[in-house]
């Protein structure tokens, strides 16, 4: 099959509208810093990019920071990391890893277009190894390159009133995978250039202003080694943004989120939405976390296989 790349037309899009931001059923970032707690590491890289956790106390060992995220009720414990990317050299650019081992790589790159506007790109990734995109350290942080197929990706800009609200605009999406028909893909674009867009800017402007309105140096303080409330602040929105995307691709493709040919398998079994309540989930991955994004897997019979069932998200 070939290659199904879906772009947005912004020319004439009904996304490429500004439109206010309404989004009551995510959780402020607020609300879930008493179910997270941060754990500061280093890490340096081998000669292929993969990254090599540094042991010990934190900052004992020079090195590359990184963030690891504890959730309460949940034994996932996500990967944070700034990164830099080449070709955004102008952002403040996140990698979020989910589980070691499983796939699903989320990058949000942020970018102060003015002061009462900024832009956030979001990528999936639906590989396993952070060795496939890594180039390195570049002055102290990993540097990674974003690919252009194989990919589903966003990119939105943020405005905010003297009040303090949101506008949001769809400025571009790119759904890129051999597996999704372009009837598949044309859905998953509308998904994310709508709601998923609307999701997105509002976790982006609860602290993405803040963030880029920051200089270089007070960015490596409040972001290295060292561990302060902003830290915390955009760990969580960083993570918020990562479990939208995952859970927003398994929700708009069900069965095809869980394993069409790989590619985006781990999106609804990498986000800590599963509680142990759940009748029959105790199993599931990620299990005993719901506050991230708000929502709950929803357990579906397989229609070929009625002993198997593949899980979405509400």
């Amino acid at each position: 099959m070939n290659r199904q790349a879906t772009k947005s037309d912004p020319a004439d899009s009904y996304a490429a509208r500004l439109k206010p931001v309404f989004t009551p059923g995510i959780p402020p970032i607020e609300a879930l810093e008493p179910q997270v707690y941060l754990d500061a590491q280093t890490e340096s890289y081998d000669a292929v990019g993969a990254p090599r956790l540094h042991l010990g106390a934190s900052g004992t060992e020079s090195g590359n920071p990184l963030v690891r995220v504890m959730l309460n009720g949940s034994a996932l414990t996500p990967t944070l990391r700034r990164v830099f990317i080449p070709s955004k050299s102008g952002c403040t650019s996140f990698l979020i890893e989910w589980a070691d081992g499983e796939p699903g790589l989320v990058v949000l790159a942020l970018e102060a277009l003015n002061p009462n506007e900024i832009s956030a790109q979001v990528s999936y990734l639906p590989m396993t190894e952070i060795a496939d995109i890594s180039q390195g350290d570049h002055d102290g942080l990993l540097q990674i390159t974003v690919p252009t197929s194989c990919v589903a990706q966003t990119l939105i800009s943020i405005q905010k009133n003297g009040a303090g609200d949101l506008k949001y605009r769809t400025e571009n999406t790119t759904i890129a995978f051999d597996e999704l028909s372009s009837d598949e893909a044309a859905n998953l674009k509308r998904f994310m250039d709508m709601e998923l867009a609307a999701e997105v800017a509002s976790v982006c402007g609860a602290f993405g202003f803040e963030l880029t309105d920051m200089t270089a140096t007070s960015l490596q303080a409040a972001l290295g080694v060292g561990l302060s409330s902003t830290t915390k602040k955009v760990a969580i929105g960083v993570l918020q943004v990562g479990g939208l995307i995952a859970t927003g691709l398994s929700f708009a493709f069900g069965p095809i989120a869980a394993g069409v040919g790989g590619a985006l398998r781990g999106v609804a079994g990498l986000t800590g939405l599963v509680t142990p309540r759940d009748d029959g989930l105790e199993d599931v991955p990620g299990r005993g976390a719901p506050m991230v994004v708000g929502r709950r897997y929803l357990a579906h019979p397989d229609p070929e296989d009625p002993n198997t069932r593949y899980f979405t998200v509400r």
